[in-house]
């Protein structure tokens, strides 16, 4: 993932694909993600480590009890990469806004 390159876990059986964290969570802090790489120079010549998207679980307390659903994308244009859309651990979603801002659709 983005932020970190030796994740505590990953599995796999059948067809589930798991990614876990050891430890407590603060706010903000992730505890996995499914992360979209490309070797295409055009791309990589903005970053490096060819990350063009990501999903991941961030913990929203700061006990790491409620988990949220960070979608981000990146653009080697003016909006460069970050989060665009979460759905938060009461099922709210927002898109295009800050995480304080999300709302009920």
């Amino acid at each position: 993932g983005l932020w970190t390159s030796s994740p505590d876990n990953i599995s796999s059986s059948g067809t589930v694909l798991s990614i876990s964290t050891a430890g407590a969570l603060t706010t903000n802090s992730l505890a996995g993600s499914l992360t979209f790489i490309t070797n295409d120079a055009s791309f990589t010549n903005t970053y490096a480590d060819g990350v063009t998207a990501e999903i991941s679980s961030i913990s929203e307390s700061t006990t790491g009890a409620a988990y949220g659903l960070s979608f981000s994308t990146s653009t080697i244009g003016s909006s460069n990469r970050a989060e665009r859309m979460r759905i938060n651990s009461a099922g709210n979603v927002g898109i295009g806004v800050v995480p304080l801002l999300i709302g009920k659709i």
